[in-house]
């Protein structure tokens, strides 16, 4: 169930990218603009049915769509790359894996695909989880985005 989700949310991701750099191809910071648009959108759908008003699950909603939309930035350089939906749907999967996991280990109360809680666990399990992907994100760059053909992106898409 996960991998088809997690398929079905990098084909939207995949739509929204080439669409933006389609349609702002000539743009010198089409890439930019592509890459935050969709990682902003793929960080906050994952928190856009949750209870903003309560102020106790607030930091929760925060770090939350931090460490998503990082992660949807590696993404976007991994797609740019690749051009590959089902691997970045895999990779997916096993990240939609840890949201599961601080309640599990910090809160028995919270109910699975909830996000957000109250405790403090979640706020120490995301801010570590935006930790280890700033180092993630730094490998991606370092290693796949200085090596992607921006040139053939923009001209063949």
């Amino acid at each position: 169930m996960m991998s088809c989700n997690a398929y079905y949310a990098n084909t939207f991701r995949a739509i929204l990218n080439d669409a933006i750099i389609y349609q702002f191809r000539k743009c010198k910071g089409v890439f930019v603009i592509a890459a935050l648009a969709s990682s902003f959108i793929f960080g906050f759908v994952h928190v856009m049915f949750e209870d903003f008003t309560d102020p106790s699950i607030l930091p929760s909603i925060i770090l939350k769509t931090v460490s998503t939309g990082m992660m949807g930035l590696a993404f976007a350089f991994l797609y740019w790359k690749t051009r590959n939906i089902l691997a970045l749907a895999i990779v997916h999967a096993l990240y939609d894996l840890f949201p599961v996991l601080p309640g599990v280990y910090f809160d028995a109360d919270q109910k699975l695909g909830n996000y957000a809680s109250s405790g403090f666990g979640n706020i120490l399990w995301y801010t570590v989880q935006i930790v280890c992907e700033i180092f993630f994100l730094i490998n991606i760059v370092v290693k796949v985005v200085k090596k992607t053909d921006f040139k053939d992106i923009r001209e063949n898409w």
